[in-house]
């Protein structure tokens, strides 16, 4: 809540457009982003995560941290190509910026979960290769596990290439109508890695 109501209160004086407001502005966003962090990385340390398998507390938070910068990323890009459409005074860079932070991030996300799952967890003899065993098993999680892989994962990833370059080509419109399917793929996923990392306790 004190992260939600500090954002609030940066967007207010970030619309005074005073220089003293400005910098309060940004001051506040950096505490809310800041408390937004901390209340994920102490979401890990609690009830229902502290007592499921996995392979580490650092892997879960990186996990929910990078799951949650995305899917903020694809909200951001698809918002701001919006203002596209309504003022033509804004900045066309500021468009290819945010898609390439989405493209970023999707390559991250993607390589972050082949390497915790196909890694890390693989590799583990104890309870971490059990967990990673019952979200393969098709008669378990592995229906939803394949899901996430393909419409949160795979998906975005063939995707984001195409938004960077539209978005360069300074085709706004095709590049928010990409970004709201991009919006799309990165739910459906997140959703279903919430629903799995819940169940096994991996960052999925």
């Amino acid at each position: 809540m004190a992260a939600i109501l500090t954002a609030a209160a940066a967007t207010l004086c970030a619309r005074l457009r005073s220089a003293r407001s400005l910098a309060l502005s940004k001051n506040l966003l950096f505490v809310s982003v800041f408390m937004s962090f901390v209340l994920l990385v102490s979401r890990t340390g609690v009830e229902p995560f502290v007592s499921l398998p996995g392979i580490g507390r650092i892997w879960l938070a990186a996990g929910l941290l990078l799951g949650a910068l995305l899917f903020g990323a694809v909200v951001w890009a698809m918002n701001l190509g919006h203002w596209y459409l309504v003022s033509s005074s804004l900045p066309s860079g500021l468009l290819v910026r945010a898609t390439e932070v989405f493209a970023f991030l999707v390559l991250l996300r993607a390589a972050f979960a082949a390497v915790a799952l196909g890694l890390v967890a693989r590799g583990s003899v104890g309870e971490g290769g059990e967990a990673l065993a019952g979200l393969l098993d098709p008669m378990r999680d592995g229906f939803f596990f394949w899901s996430r892989v393909t419409w949160g994962l795979f998906a975005p990833l063939v995707l984001a290439p195409f938004v960077v370059k539209t978005a360069r080509m300074k085709s706004n419109q095709a590049a928010t109508g990409l970004l709201y399917v991009g919006l799309v793929f990165v739910l459906v996923g997140e959703l279903l890695a919430a629903y799995l990392t819940r169940r096994s306790g991996l960052p999925v």
